[in-house]
């Protein structure tokens, strides 16, 4: 049985059949007034009584609860507007919290947030690429700063999932710095770029990168 304990029975003047009716009857009620389906309420039902919470705060809990569960939907709802892939979980979720199954539904979001995180790497990827292009043009127009700081942008963007193209963004916005300092005779830009090169050397071992590696160590010289 879910709520034993006859302390807490005689709280009610009930027997434990008459508390779980009561209860019962206290989870209609609550899923009537907020226009939710019993299911998942009766879920939460069962999980408060597997905690033990005490009968006299279960109708408070219930209506917390209920509240809960209608933000749920609404937020589900939004995202079903999302994208497709986003969309599709969100519909999923939902189906199962209304049946109650919140533990299916909880890995089922689990599985939202992995697509919506590839999402955004691809996104942060897109955008990375055409920070670079940018700086591109920046090249050409010999604005160097501007294009160091496009690379540094693009290459924070990947950092925490692309290494390698973060270390790809990092030489470049080096180069910017080189070219900005060799140029026009910007003594702190030369410093910038050779920090950035022993930033990426950290970050990169020699055989991996073996072209930027070289640049790196023939950079300090140049500097002088």
């Amino acid at each position: 049985m879910l709520f034993t304990g006859p302390t807490r029975i005689g709280t009610f003047g009930l027997d434990e059949e008459g508390v779980r009716r009561v209860l019962h009857e206290e989870v209609a009620r609550i899923a009537g007034e907020k226009g939710i389906p019993l299911a998942p309420l009766q879920a939460v039902l069962t999980k408060l009584g597997e905690k033990g919470v005490r009968y006299e705060d279960i109708p408070t809990r219930l209506e917390a609860a209920a509240d809960e569960l209608v933000k749920l939907r609404a937020e589900n709802d939004l995202l079903r507007q999302g994208p497709p892939e986003i969309a599709a979980i969100a519909g999923e979720a939902q189906a199962l919290i209304d049946k109650g199954e919140l533990d299916a539904a909880r890995a089922v979001l689990l599985r939202g947030r992995a697509a919506a995180r590839k999402l955004r790497e691809e996104s942060s990827h897109y955008e990375g690429q055409l920070l670079a292009q940018e700086a591109r043009v920046d090249h050409l127009q010999l604005a160097y700063r501007s294009a160091a700081e496009k690379y540094a942008e693009a290459a924070s963007l990947v950092a925490s999932f692309d290494p390698e193209s973060r270390i790809m963004w990092l030489f470049a916005q080096a180069n910017e710095c080189f070219c900005q300092g060799d140029e026009f005779g910007d003594n702190a830009s030369l410093v910038d770029a050779i920090t950035l090169y022993r930033q990426c050397l950290d970050l990169s071992p020699r055989d991996r990168v073996p072209l930027q590696w070289g640049s790196s160590q023939n950079l300090p010289e140049r500097a002088r």
